[in-house]
């Protein structure tokens, strides 16, 4: 009974992708706030780090999300595997828990700390390039979507600049079917 359907699923990524940008810095911000003031208030650490860590999930379950359903809504347009992205984001999202929760110890911490910046590097390479890519409707370059990727890595600023692009893109179901030859 915990788990969560495929319908529940589908309507959560679905909302990260159509809600507004001032909801998602919201999400995201509100985590944040809370742990810098919670200290203060409470010694109880572990609920400091949970409130933490589900900051840091806000911010990547909206990157899953954006990625896994333009490549999903897109398939047929898109030549790129999803599977890298799917093992770089299950990395990036079960190591923190290891790292804030001091469960392995700090000194083999570093090689697993080197995979997530490189799995969180991917990602985001991968989703900045699916949004350029639908958006232009054609092959890009990397410098065709750096500013996208570094507004998705500088994510607090540049939900502002992305979020409205990936809201048209859920839109244009029109310029989908284009795209796919329907």
């Amino acid at each position: 009974m915990g788990y969560i359907t495929d319908h529940m699923y589908n309507k959560i990524r679905y909302f990260f992708v159509t809600a507004q940008a001032g909801q998602m810095f919201t999400l995201m911000v509100i985590p944040f706030v809370s742990f810098i003031i919670l200290p203060a208030q409470s010694h109880d650490m572990f609920l400091s780090k949970t409130i933490l860590l589900s900051g840091l999930w806000v911010m990547l379950f909206w990157l899953y999300s954006v990625g896994s359903l333009i490549y999903e809504k897109y398939a047929d347009f898109l030549d790129v595997p999803i599977g890298r992205f799917k093992v770089c984001m299950g990395y990036i999202v079960i190591y923190p828990v290891f790292y804030i929760y001091d469960i392995i110890p700090m000194d083999y911490l570093l090689p697993l700390h080197i995979v997530s910046i490189m799995s969180n590097i991917f990602a985001l390479y991968f989703t900045a390039k699916l949004i350029v890519t639908v958006e232009r409707k054609r092959k890009v370059r990397f410098q065709d979507y750096t500013g996208t990727f570094i507004a998705a890595w500088f994510y607090v600023v540049g939900i502002w600049f992305l979020q409205p692009r990936i809201n048209n893109i859920f839109r244009n179901n029109d310029e989908n079917k284009n795209m796919r030859g329907s």
